[in-house]
């Protein structure tokens, strides 16, 4: 079951030029994690409970037609099980990085989207709103208000 927005990501074509933009124009800070210091092509800024990335490579252009979102899930398990049932095909398979799981699927025009899971977050994270921490009680609460609504098309 899909929970709520996990990340979106734009494509930048000069990262220097884009950090410039997005934390002296708009003032966000760059979660620890994912700062630029270990990975020059990618940025993080945690805002309220979600996440805005800037990625820059060159296969990876701006463009004008929309953004990329990461849908995050309960049950990144059963998910890529589901979808791998219903042979959706993966760009790229399951990854596990320290602050979540995540794999990229295609739709059926190929546009990619982004399946994702947050880990628990470590004390100390500070750009995370509402008290973020390695234990259960400060985990932010992210139950889904439409549980048990039929919202089938």
């Amino acid at each position: 079951m899909i929970k709520n927005i996990a990340f979106v990501c734009y494509a930048v074509s000069n990262m220097p030029k884009a950090r410039k933009f997005y934390e002296g124009v708009l003032g966000l800070k760059t979660n620890k994690e994912f700062d630029g210091s270990n990975n020059t092509h990618w940025v993080e800024y945690n805002i309220g409970t979600g996440t805005l990335a800037l990625g820059c490579w060159s296969e990876w252009r701006p463009s004008p037609d929309g953004a990329s979102a990461a849908l995050e899930v309960d049950d990144f398990d059963k998910m890529v099980t589901d979808l791998k049932k219903k042979k959706v095909k993966f760009r790229i398979k399951p990854q596990q990085y320290p602050s979540c799981r995540m794999a990229i699927i295609l739709d059926p025009d190929k546009n990619p989207i982004c399946i994702h899971q947050k880990n628990k977050i470590f004390k100390g994270e500070e750009n995370y709103d509402e008290g973020a921490g390695a234990d259960d009680e400060h985990l932010v609460d992210s139950s889904n208000r439409f549980e048990g609504a039929d919202l089938r098309a």
